[in-house]
Parts: structure tokens; sequence; C-alpha cells
């Protein structure tokens, strides 16, 4: 199973997004990228009442110039330094109403919307957590980039 998942995770990597983008964009690992991403997320059921919490794990992103177009239009947390590295970070949340969605396992995606259509730029997997009817997907991102 192990060795399936791993499979599975290199060989994402390696398609390309044509019908998504207008030019190929390959999937890629964030690790080792310009990119830290993490995200938490949190599950509640059509009361409100807590379901459950994930943490993301194991992020790729769309290589694309899409993403920075997008974080530099929205508001940053601000500038820091790490290890010699400078860095800008955003604290950002988005929430997904999961009607239609029943049985499915919540994982982090994070969407942009660009020119009337919907784009997942950071994916990422987590502990299962599987929706209802009415449940609601709150994910707290941070993401940072390194700039120089």
């Amino acid at each position: 199973m192990k060795f399936l998942l791993i499979f599975s995770i290199v060989l994402l990597s390696l398609i390309p997004l044509h019908d998504v983008f207008a030019e190929a964009v390959y999937i890629k690992p964030v690790e080792g990228s310009k990119y830290v991403v993490d995200a938490v997320l949190v599950l509640r059921d059509s009361n409100n009442s807590l379901v459950g919490v994930a943490h993301g794990q194991r992020f790729h992103y769309a290589d694309t110039d899409l993403i920075d177009y997008y974080l530099d239009s929205v508001k940053s947390t601000g500038y820091f330094s790490l290890d010699g590295k400078n860095f800008i970070q955003w604290d950002l949340v988005q929430s997904h109403r999961m009607d239609g969605k029943i049985g499915m396992i919540a994982t982090p995606q994070f969407i942009i919307e660009y020119q009337g259509t919907a784009y997942t730029v950071f994916a990422g997997s987590c502990n299962a957590l599987v929706v209802k009817e009415g449940d609601t997907l709150t994910i707290y991102w941070k993401i940072l980039r390194e700039v120089a």
C-alpha cells in the first residue's frame, strides 16, 4: 500500500495539467521550492458542531506564475528572515460547504479564481476527515514565499 501511494504521488508529479491551464503546468513538491505551505483543516457539521481537525502534509503546487499573481494581490502578514533566507508570509482562510460531496475525504486544496475559473494551486494530504451533506470545511493556510 505504501508503494502504491508513493507511486501515485510520483506519477501525479509527472502529469501536465493541459486542460486546466493554457500551457502545460506540472505538479511539483513544495519541499525545495520557494514556497513553504502549511494547512489546518477544521470540519464542522450542519449544526456547527466540531467533527474533526486535521493537519495537512506532503504539499504539492502547480508550477505557474498564477500563484504569485494571486499572492501579490492579497494582504500579506509580513516579512521575516530565517536561517539567512528572507520570506513573505500570508495567513489565509478558505471555507467550503460540502454539499453534494457525501463520503468524500477532505483534503487541503488551495483554490483561487482567475478570469472566472477556479484553480487548485496547492494541494496536500491529511488524516481522513470524511464529510457529510451540509458539513463545512474551513482550511487555515500559512503560505511563505522566499524573496530575494
